[in-house]
């Protein structure tokens, strides 16, 4: 949409030579924003356990919900990806699915949580806290919890200052109304 003065950070792949030469000194192009959502659902499984106990109707209404979001994203076009804090059936590791919009990509999502367990990795602020250093730029982070800890609400909040777009979706969860 236009072009500004180059930045040390910007790519070289993105000087406007044209521009440069006649400017007398670098610039780059200036791209249109794009509309494309991309979102990263992070399931928190330890946020479901009351004790040794979990309550397994909320935590399949979790796991369904975050499928059903996925399927609803990617049939709008857009990028999906799942973080479970879970050891999955098959491996000791967590469920990480980068963002992606196919048809493929969804088949992935559902295998994996299909194979999700209700026993966790790590807690699951810390598990959002490092995950999140690995999504491109502009994902909206939707955390599917049951109840939001003492370590998971400070987190939340740097997200939110530090300019990520964020939804809290509570499944279950206890009311004080």
């Amino acid at each position: 949409i236009g072009v500004r003065d180059y930045n040390y950070q910007d790519s070289l792949r993105y000087i406007h030579w044209k521009a440069s030469a006649r400017q007398q000194k670098l610039m780059v192009k200036v791209f249109e924003p794009t509309t494309t959502l991309k979102v990263a659902f992070f399931l928190g499984v330890d946020t479901f356990r009351i004790g040794d106990s979990v309550d397994e109707d909320t935590f399949e209404l979790a796991i369904s919900a975050v499928a059903s979001l996925s399927q609803y994203v990617i049939e709008h076009r857009s990028s999906v990806g799942v973080f479970v804090n879970s050891r999955l059936h098959d491996q000791s590791g967590p469920l990480k699915l980068l963002p992606g919009g196919n048809a493929g990509h969804f088949v992935n999502i559902l295998e994996g949580l299909a194979k999700v367990t209700n026993y966790p990795v790590m807690p699951f602020a810390g598990f959002l806290h490092e995950e999140r250093a690995s999504l491109p730029w502009g994902v909206t982070i939707v955390a599917v919890i049951s109840e939001a800890s003492e370590n998971l609400s400070p987190l939340l909040t740097e997200l939110k200052r530090r300019g990520n777009k964020l939804l809290v979706l509570e499944v279950g969860g206890t009311s004080d109304t």
